[in-house]
């Protein structure tokens, strides 16, 4: 029986159309040598919240120009982004069905103050897998061969042209809005429990 690997991108909590094209992988490698690109997924995020989507956006301590592997990639702590995030994950799932089983858990990701984008985001993608069940091995990638390489899909434009489909779920928010796709896979969580 052989062994499907994927190579992914270092993603912020990462968009539930997108786990649904890894989650059959028996390997998931996250490359923390690519290269920081800017307007991508490695650092933002989006939820349903009371007034429509809502965009959560790590920032980052800039490289002056220089081209950096995304493991490299500073989190900037000047603002605080933290309260922000947490806040708003909270407003918009604190009445969901599933929320309250993994927000310690989640928020003591945020708590621990990682400073490399790579830790926060690959510790956020441990959890959903584990939350999610994913029952194969996640990894950082160190040039295996044989993998299927998912990496183009941080940019939310190729998401949206190339994604899986998944089926209709119960969002928070959903009498106010017609249901939302291309969310953090936080929404599906915390409203279904699964993906």
């Amino acid at each position: 029986m052989s062994q499907k690997s994927v190579l992914i991108s270092s993603l912020y909590l990462p968009l539930r159309e997108f786990l649904l094209l890894v989650l059959e992988a028996d390997v998931i490698y996250v490359d923390g040598d690519e290269i920081w690109e800017k307007q991508t997924l490695r650092n933002r995020s989006y939820i349903l919240s009371a007034n429509g989507i809502q965009s959560l956006s790590v920032p980052v301590k800039h490289t002056g120009g220089i081209k950096v592997p995304i493991k490299e990639i500073q989190i900037s702590y000047d603002q605080n982004w933290l309260r922000v995030h947490q806040g708003a994950i909270f407003s918009a799932y604190n009445t969901s069905a599933f929320f309250t089983y993994f927000k310690d858990d989640l928020f003591a990701i945020y708590d621990k103050k990682p400073i490399p984008l790579f830790d926060l985001n690959f510790q956020l993608l441990q959890f959903l897998l584990k939350k999610f069940k994913f029952k194969g091995k996640l990894e950082i990638y160190n040039q295996q061969k044989e993998v299927l390489d998912l990496r183009a899909y941080n940019q939310l434009d190729f998401l949206k042209a190339n994604a899986a489909k998944g089926e209709k779920y119960h969002q928070v928010f959903g009498y106010k809005f017609e249901f939302t796709k291309f969310l953090s896979c936080l929404d599906i969580l915390a409203n279904s429990g699964k993906i």
